[in-house]
């Protein structure tokens, strides 16, 4: 920022990934900021793990160098082994391991312990905890926010990053309201604590992941971390299966009444699972292809709350990072312009980039088994013979 000017003041609603690597790219520029979160609780709805591949060079470029590596969150890291998936058929035949290149090649990716990247980003950030977002009002001069316990805050922008639930969102789309619909499959997911024998067994199948597809149904495998003494390592697990009526029924759908021994009859493929490991009620994901364009003003959204997607690629987590560093440098870069509109055209630059890469993102991630079996198989032949190439835009294919 330009040391005789007065820096931007920007409000973050949402204190998780997405909001918290916007603070640190803002914090790298020297612009003033304020993140908001709704929970009390550090690791209140941190889930398991994701995956970082395509934006890593372009986020490690963005951001403070005093945070460390991406790698320090890896849930292999205390194994020092690299991270990496494999995908297998429904015969059990392994189609091919991804994601496990050298550092800086194509193929590379890190698969990162949610709870661990999140406390990487809070570093050197003050989060105001238990703040619940209620509305927002905006001036020619500023925007304000009020939250549920009489507070408010007031900037010269205010960026939703508060999720599928958006509560920013549903504001700022008011004249055109939208809500993400729930995701076409139904899915069953379940987590489980293992022993050491085992889980050496489990990465045998696959480093970090593994996943198996069929043209009907779809099994997620994934490690979420390995204990200190490296006796018992913690297992996520998701099913999937194509089923229209679950985007009709919502959270009426029958997987959110059935029991747990239920689902379980449903699960067989998923090895050592048991009522105890299932999660109930399920989880239910949810997508939603962004407008065109936002309505103007102080105001914009940034990964879930502006895209929510389906995570069948790794989109999601890659692209909501990557809005957090393209939006600060559009802040950065039109503030330190000297204009007076400095606001109206970060906001239009950043969204002219961000809205139609994160509705391919969207689009692009729906289930790969949504298709008859004969396109499955030729859609899953293209995409193994694009990772064997080692592209780009290959490793954008992986959970």
């Amino acid at each position: 920022m330009t040391s005789n000017m007065k820096t931007p003041h920007v409000l973050i609603i949402g204190g998780g990934p997405g909001g918290l690597t916007l603070a640190q790219a803002l914090r790298k520029q020297g612009a003033s900021f304020q993140v908001f979160e709704r929970d009390l609780n550090y690791d209140s709805r941190q889930g398991w793990a994701i995956s970082l591949h395509w934006s890593l060079n372009e986020l490690a470029s963005q951001l403070p160098s005093d945070l460390g590596p991406f790698e320090e969150t890896s849930v292999l890291k205390i194994l020092n082994l690299q991270d990496g998936g494999s995908f297998y058929d429904s015969g059990g035949n392994k189609l091919i391991t991804v994601g496990n290149g050298p550092k800086g090649h194509d193929d590379y990716s890190i698969r990162c312990n949610r709870s661990k990247l999140r406390a990487m980003m809070a570093q050197h950030v003050q989060i105001e905890r238990n703040k619940k977002f209620v509305r927002y009002e905006e001036t020619k001069d500023g925007v304000t926010a009020f939250f549920e316990d009489g507070s408010s805050a007031s900037g010269d922008i205010l960026v939703g990053a508060d999720g599928v639930h958006s509560r920013v969102r549903s504001q700022l789309l008011r004249d055109n309201p939208v809500d993400p619909t729930p995701s076409p499959y139904g899915i069953i997911t379940g987590q489980m604590v293992i022993t050491k024998e085992q889980y050496q067994k489990e990465l045998e199948n696959g480093p970090s992941f593994y996943s198996t597809h069929s043209s009907k149904s779809h099994i997620f495998v994934g490690l979420k971390n390995i204990s200190d003494d490296l006796e018992t390592a913690n297992y996520y697990w998701m099913y999937f299966w194509g089923d229209k009526k679950a985007a009709e029924l919502g959270k009426k759908y029958w997987t959110q009444a059935a029991t747990c021994e239920e689902l379980l009859k449903l699960t067989q493929l998923v090895r050592m699972a048991t009522p105890d490991t299932i999660m109930y009620p399920p989880l239910q994901f949810y997508q939603w292809a962004p407008y065109q364009e936002l309505p103007p003003g102080r105001v914009t959204l940034l990964g879930d709350a502006a895209h929510p997607m389906m995570p069948f690629r790794g989109e999601g987590a890659n692209n909501a990072l990557l809005d957090a560093v393209r939006l600060a440098g559009q802040i950065g870069k039109h503030f330190d312009s000297g204009v007076v509109d400095w606001v109206a055209l970060a906001k239009l630059d950043y969204e002219k980039e961000m809205l139609p890469r994160g509705a391919d993102a969207v689009l692009k991630s729906s289930f790969i088994s949504d298709a008859p079996a004969e396109e499955f198989r030729r859609r899953q032949q293209e995409m193994i013979e694009r990772l064997k190439l080692g592209s780009v835009t290959s490793s954008r294919e992986v959970m």
